[in-house]
């Protein structure tokens, strides 16, 4: 097998240096998408402001308050009753404590 010329080693350098930076634009948008999820996790864990009365959520981005469905809009939310709304609801049903 013949070496490679100068010619199609430029070219195979030109191609690697072109996929390099496309990989490293990926590792910046990932990395940057990685931080921004580190950021909405320390808000789930941290002190949410929330409504005594009607429990919307304050949003520390926006200043907004949002339902938690809109807080929490990635995530699906299923109701359902605790046992002592459940017996104020249904007093005759006989529903443990």
């Amino acid at each position: 097998m013949p070496e490679p010329s100068i010619q199609e080693i430029m070219e195979r350098l030109t191609r690697i240096e072109s996929e390099n930076k496309e990989l490293q634009t990926t590792v910046t948008t990932l990395s940057q998408e990685l931080q921004e999820t580190k950021k909405r996790l320390k808000v789930v864990e941290g002190i949410l402001p929330i409504c005594s009365k009607c429990k919307k959520i304050r949003n520390p981005k926006t200043d907004q308050w949002q339902t938690p469905e809109e807080f929490f809009e990635e995530i699906d939310f299923s109701h359902s009753l605790c046992n002592p709304c459940a017996r104020d609801l249904y007093p005759d049903l006989n529903i443990p404590t």
